[in-house]
């Protein structure tokens, strides 16, 4: 019985209570969406653009994100003071991680939204930072990790075997399934990190949450 009912509404999602429509005006706040250059990430850039946030679109494929870039302005009915840019990131490189924070960091003060689509993004102290501000409200500041309903159905009893962290499976399904539930471990130590457990949720300023985005492109949420 708790199966089905972890799974009927990830396959059955309700009505979404915030979508594009419905999202208010966003001016002002800065987010980073990585793997942004198509698919959901880039539907959600161009979600964020219209609303008039700064978005940055954090990927490894510089022509790819200027040509979304381009498909998203030319095509916007919004008005400015929105804005959107491209900085480089190669996820599979953590070497360049240094470089792309350090080039956010020149150009922007406070992060509102890091939007981890392919993987883990290392922008811990621009977070911390603006969780630290007084002038940040509670909830203001979201971490969001895409997960996957492999969770649910098909990820290993004891989560992530530690035996397979340097000796994975042959099986490509088995490791995308461990690593997605590496994104709810990393969202819930997250929220752990950014917010003392013992603090009321009312005074919690960054919000780490995990979703499987597996339904959207039925038109649940866009």
């Amino acid at each position: 019985m708790e199966y089905c009912k972890r799974i009927w509404p990830q396959i059955f999602p309700s009505p979404a209570a915030l979508a594009a429509a419905t999202l208010p005006p966003q001016v002002g706040r800065v987010v980073i969406i990585t793997g942004s250059t198509a698919g959901i990430g880039l539907a959600l850039t161009r979600i964020y653009y219209d609303a008039g946030a700064t978005s940055y679109i954090a990927a490894r494929n510089e022509s790819k994100a200027h040509a979304a870039i381009h498909a998203i302005t030319t095509t916007s009915t919004s008005k400015p003071p929105e804005t959107i840019k491209f900085l480089a990131i190669d996820l599979s490189d953590l070497r360049t991680v240094k470089a792309f924070v350090t080039a956010f960091l020149s150009q922007e003060s406070r992060l509102g939204l890091l939007h981890n689509k392919p993987a883990l993004l290392a922008c811990h102290y621009i977070l911390v930072r603006t969780a630290a501000a007084s002038d940040t409200a509670p909830h203001s500041v979201q971490v969001i990790w895409s997960s996957s309903l492999l969770v649910d159905t098909s990820a290993p009893s004891e989560g992530v075997p530690p035996n397979e962290l340097e000796n994975p499976s042959n099986d490509a399904i088995r490791n995308y399934t461990i690593s997605e539930v590496g994104k709810w471990f990393l969202a819930d130590r997250f929220a752990e990190h950014f917010h003392a457990r013992d603090r009321p949720a009312s005074e919690k300023r960054v919000v780490s949450i995990t979703a499987n985005l597996g339904d959207c492109l039925h038109g649940y949420l866009w």
